[in-house]
């Protein structure tokens, strides 16, 4: 008893007889009034209050609606990222969690509450959800590679969600036709035509789906890949779409239109063959590539765009 009142103690916790967390003080949270009785979660003090969090629905009289800055573009959204945080239990008021908020925090299961409607860019990207991902019910956007590379097997996505940005669920644990994420139309219904995310950890060999035209980006990203046949039915290729990949051997065929930027950065690929029907290819699209040479079949500067950016290539047109 005394060994467990000092842990309680010395991880300012409140615990059960059996360890279940009970609360988490709320002197261990910075809070932000959003001037309608409600706050915001901007910071926490993980080095006093330790990993393992319960989220108390008010803190200093504010009820917690959010995690993290609302305008998406500050890093105060980071507010338990990077600070090896395990378990985290939400308040059933809250509706939004933020960019980067749980970026990289090892948690292994997560129970998102029905309140949530927005899920931020990189919010448990890197993190080690396991198992199956259940999203709530009222959830209407999840923000770029959300959940990249952690070791979910599943995830049951619902027709609420109008917003799906790319690369969302890259580089999980999913097999056979789980693995393939797509895009989402305004009105939540399945786009079979845009290749979201691709949620398995190993992509040698696989054959993307017959239903798809476009790669939505960060769709390969950090996958174990070395080659790939881009079939001529996909016109696009988003940001990121197989970067940080081992990526040496691709065939772009003709139907091809687009090359976003950074579609290839930090890949092993040493010579690429640009087919005649791309038209456009954004600026850094091969950047800090190994790329040695580019072979463009097409007239010199008919292609907008600078693809090359850092990286520095021979550029062949043989068109």
């Amino acid at each position: 008893l005394m060994s467990a009142g000092y842990a309680a103690f010395s991880t300012n916790l409140t615990l059960s007889a059996k360890g279940n967390i009970l609360t988490t003080p709320e002197s261990c949270f910075t809070v932000t009034d959003n001037g309608n009785g409600t706050g915001t979660i901007t910071n926490y003090d993980a080095k006093t209050c330790g990993t393992k969090v319960k989220i108390p629905q008010t803190i200093n009289g504010l009820t917690i609606t959010k995690i993290g800055d609302t305008t998406g573009d500050s890093l105060t959204t980071e507010v338990f990222a990077n600070k090896g945080i395990t378990k985290i239990i939400f308040p059933e008021t809250l509706t939004y969690i933020g960019h980067y908020a749980f970026y990289r925090a090892p948690i292994t299961s997560l129970d998102i509450p029905d309140s949530v409607t927005f899920i931020g860019s990189h919010a448990f990207y890197g993190s080690q959800i396991t198992g199956e991902l259940i999203l709530p019910p009222n959830l209407t956007y999840i923000g770029n590679v959300a959940f990249f590379a952690n070791n979910i097997t599943k995830v049951e996505i619902p027709k609420t969600v109008t917003d799906l940005v790319m690369g969302a669920f890259t580089a999980n644990n999913m097999t056979g036709d789980d693995r393939f994420i797509y895009g989402r139309k305004n009105d939540g219904s399945i786009d079979y035509t845009v290749l979201n995310s691709y949620g398995a950890k190993e992509a040698n060999g696989i054959e993307i789906p017959n239903t798809v035209t476009r790669l939505e980006g960060c769709t390969f990203m950090g996958v174990n890949l070395t080659e790939m046949n881009v079939p001529s039915r996909i016109t696009y290729l988003g940001p990121y779409s197989f970067a940080t990949s081992d990526l040496k051997t691709i065939t772009l065929n003709e139907g091809l239109q687009s090359i976003a930027a950074r579609a290839f950065t930090r890949t092993s690929l040493q010579t690429i063959t640009i087919p005649a029907s791309v038209v456009s290819i954004e600026a850094y699209a091969f950047t800090d590539s190994k790329l040695q040479t580019i072979n463009i079949k097409k007239p010199a500067n008919s292609i907008s765009g600078s693809p090359w950016g850092a990286t520095n290539p021979t550029v062949n047109w043989v068109g």
